[in-house]
Formats: C-alpha cells, sequence, structure tokens
C-alpha cells in the first residue's frame, strides 16, 4: 500500500486536498481527502474521545479507504 515515508512528506502539505469519501455511521467516524495528483490522507476522529489522528499516502487509495479500519493513525505533524 502506498503509505508515505518521510521523504515524501513535504509534499503533502503544498497540495491542494478535496473530500473523497466520509463514514459518519459510527465512532470513529472517517473523513478522506484526495489532492489532484492521487496523495491522499484519511482523518480519523474519535468522537466521544475528541482525538482525531491521519494516515496518508501517494497511491493504492481505494484499497486504503477499504481498509481504513486496520491503518495505524498518527498526529498531524508526524503523517505530514
Amino acid at each position: 500500500m502506498g503509505i508515505v515515508n518521510a521523504s515524501d512528506k513535504s509534499n503533502h502539505k503544498k497540495l491542494d486536498y478535496r473530500i473523497a469519501d466520509q463514514d459518519t455511521g459510527s465512532d470513529p467516524e472517517y473523513y478522506s481527502f484526495m489532492s489532484s495528483t492521487d496523495y491522499w490522507y484519511i482523518l480519523k476522529i474519535g468522537v466521544s474521545a475528541g482525538t482525531y489522528r491521519y494516515v496518508s499516502g501517494t497511491t493504492d487509495y481505494s484499497d486504503a479507504w477499504t481498509n481504513r479500519a486496520s491503518h495505524t493513525y498518527v498526529h498531524w505533524g508526524v503523517a505530514f
């Protein structure tokens, strides 16, 4: 899967993202965002815990979204 490695992180900060998908039917909630260059990230919101965590990548968005519950989510500064 195309999870971002450290050398790719600076590119993510420079891109414009648009919302792609959302899953708000339970806690946690998930929102995904994509750039025009196919970079993506998924935001996981722990509603009851009040947490916001991220995973980001550069390829395989469809697989990443399908398997969103199994990723390791981290703070914004770590994901980007």
